[in-house]
């Protein structure tokens, strides 16, 4: 298989948070690459599938399990262009040839789906509708807001067609950011996990909440389709 090295590190970026969640289960399936994945902790959960039109060159090779994704992240990191994808006596091979002809190859041990921590059956099922888009710069900025006032959560609410988001707290300091967002009332306080999730999203992206819910956000490209749901504070699931 041939892909662009810098989508196949994009998609895995992502579908794991950036490596936050640690293994990864690929299905390289008829129609393309499809992952169900799960934080340890249960409050996490990423969907993803990348078109096998984002392939040059493509195989349906089946399941193909990985342990340590943070280091296949940053493997991929020193790849650009084409990379060629095989598997061979159980590794997993990235081979590239960048534009001043230096050949790199990587491998990572490819071990079968009961060894992947991180899997999960099924996309969960929640009460979501189709969402509202709004801009990903925003999430972020709030993120850096929370730094700055060093505040462990972040209070997301719409109310009345505005959208308020708060980190801190009223006793100390604190930081709002309001703006116009046409969805119904919800409101609920997240951890850090979040902070993860809209680290790796794209400027353009679709949320979805439901009270008492966790929030799932959708992030796309003409390649690949990502899902991320995320558990608010004291919600988790099995």
């Amino acid at each position: 298989m041939k892909i662009d090295s810098g989508k196949l590190k994009d998609f895995i970026q992502k579908v794991t948070m950036n490596g936050s969640i640690t293994s990864i289960l690929m299905n390289f399936g008829e129609e393309g690459v499809d992952v169900i994945l799960k934080s340890l902790d249960n409050t996490t959960a990423t969907i993803g599938k990348m078109n096998k039109t984002a392939f040059s060159e493509y195989v349906a090779i089946g399941e193909v399990g990985l342990k340590n994704v943070k280091n296949l992240i940053t493997k991929l990191k020193t790849l650009s262009g084409m990379a060629t994808i095989d598997i061979q006596n159980n590794r997993f091979i990235i081979y590239n040839i960048d534009n001043l002809g230096y050949e790199r190859t990587w491998t990572e041990p490819v071990v079968k789906k009961d060894f992947v921590d991180n899997v999960l059956e099924a996309e969960p099922t929640m009460p979501f509708d189709g969402g509202v888009n709004i801009d990903g710069s925003i999430l972020k900025e709030m993120v850096s807001n929370k730094i700055i006032v060093d505040s462990e959560y972040l209070t997301l609410t719409i109310k009345d067609k505005e959208l308020t988001l708060i980190t801190g707290e009223d006793e100390r300091e604190k930081s709002t950011l309001k703006m116009k967002c046409e969805y119904k009332d919800f409101s609920s306080k997240f951890g850090s996990v979040l902070d993860t999730a809209i680290a790796i999203l794209g400027d353009n992206i679709n949320m979805a909440c439901a009270d008492a819910y966790p929030i799932r956000f959708i992030t796309s490209t003409e390649d690949y389709t990502i899902k991320l749901i995320v558990a608010p504070c004291e919600n988790k699931w099995n």
